[in-house]
């Protein structure tokens, strides 16, 4: 994607664009080469479905990454809960369901994990399951399903106002884009986890520079020792990633914020955040059972 630049994948538009909305003429595939889970699955007779919410159903990104599945759009938790249900009933053979219920992520980044909000539509995706799911589903498709649950991520409580605001020379310090604009790339990532695209000869620079503005409050690593320590995974990363992540990675520490002075001045607002190494934000529920044995 080096003739690109940054990119919000979700949306699969220019990040920091002025043209909001304007699908990049670019195969979405570069950003994903791998082989779906679904893909793999349906080469065993498996079909499989996804099932989430209408405003990423179509987009370029969960085209790609739930290829070879048929995806469900639903409008809200409560639709999709029900909309699982009959399809997991009418389903007949061997089948897979993947749900994205990304309401509670919403909710975590606006109000804080530890909000009375947050806590309020986590009780209400218990209930919905509950109710719409478990006690309503028939006993006989309850006795051939399995439930698993599980999150992608945890998150951490913090205080915008605390955040560090970074201002950088971004001409003289970033690497420049793509060769037709010769913009900088942006810093990447979120307050909780930046990747910086530094040129070589600064590098060292900038990292003391960012030691004096930021201090013990973050751990300042190049993204080829991170990768070394095992901070992307137990395997050693592509070279592809490698350029994608930048060379310099800042990572704050307990539950500090930091990000960088834009030209319109505007600040960090959400009270949730995840994306950095504290346990909160790292560690995920698993849960595993029998349908049947939770209608008991």
């Amino acid at each position: 994607m080096k003739n690109v630049g940054v990119i919000n994948a979700l949306k699969f538009e220019r990040a920091h664009s002025k043209e909001k909305n304007k699908t990049l003429e670019v195969d979405p595939g570069n950003l994903f080469r791998g082989k779906t889970i679904a893909n793999t699955l349906k080469n065993t007779g498996i079909d499989c479905f996804t099932h989430m919410n209408i405003t990423n159903a179509g987009n370029a990104c969960s085209k790609l990454i739930f290829e070879g599945s048929t995806i469900i759009p639903s409008l809200k938790p409560s639709d999709l809960i029900v909309n699982l249900r009959k399809n997991i009933e009418k389903t007949s053979g061997n089948a897979y369901f993947f749900v994205h219920l990304d309401s509670l992520d919403t909710i975590s980044h606006e109000y804080g994990p530890q909000s009375h909000e947050y806590q309020a539509e986590l009780s209400t995706i218990t209930y919905l399951i509950q109710k719409e799911l478990i006690e309503k589903v028939n006993s006989e498709t309850a006795k051939e399903t399995l439930i698993l649950i599980t999150s992608d991520h945890g998150a951490v409580d913090v205080n915008p106002e605390e955040t560090i605001y970074i201002k950088l020379d971004l001409k003289n310090t970033l690497n420049l884009e793509v060769e037709d604009t010769k913009k900088p790339v942006s810093p990447i990532g979120s307050p909780r986890d930046i990747f910086l695209h530094i040129k070589k000869e600064k590098l060292n620079w900038t990292k003391e520079i960012l030691k004096q503005k930021i201090g013990e409050k973050a751990e300042i690593i190049d993204t080829e020792e991170a990768d070394k320590k095992g901070l992307f995974g137990l395997k050693e990363s592509s070279q592809e990633f490698l350029e994608r992540t930048g060379n310099l990675l800042i990572i704050p520490k307990e539950k500090q914020t930091v990000w960088f002075e834009t030209k319109n001045k505007s600040r960090i607002s959400f009270l949730g955040q995840h994306g950095g190494l504290n346990s909160e934000e790292m560690l995920v529920p698993f849960a595993i059972a029998k349908l049947i044995d939770l209608k008991k």
